[in-house]
């Protein structure tokens, strides 16, 4: 990493989940809903912290183990160099 920090902002996540969930759709919306089930979460309780800016990262780690996704890549939107695509 250099010398700038690297800032994860929530918006940057749900776009990310927007495109591993759309990719094995036929382009169906995603709504705030539906991310917040995916990420096991109440949808009045991700709007709050969507309105906040609070990253649930708990639930975030657990739905890219579930998923196979590399997390760094959900947080940064970089992959690791270990990271082998099947």
């Amino acid at each position: 990493m250099d010398n700038q920090e690297k800032t994860i902002k929530l918006e940057h996540i749900i776009k990310r989940i927007k495109l591993t969930v759309q990719t094995g759709t036929k382009s169906k919306k995603i709504y705030d809903k539906d991310i917040a089930l995916l990420l096991k979460l109440e949808p009045q309780y991700f709007a709050v912290i969507k309105k906040r800016g609070k990253i649930p990262y708990k639930e975030l780690a657990a739905f890219c183990f579930d998923n196979e996704i590399d997390l760094k890549w959900m947080l940064y939107g970089e992959t690791t160099r270990n990271t082998v695509v099947v």
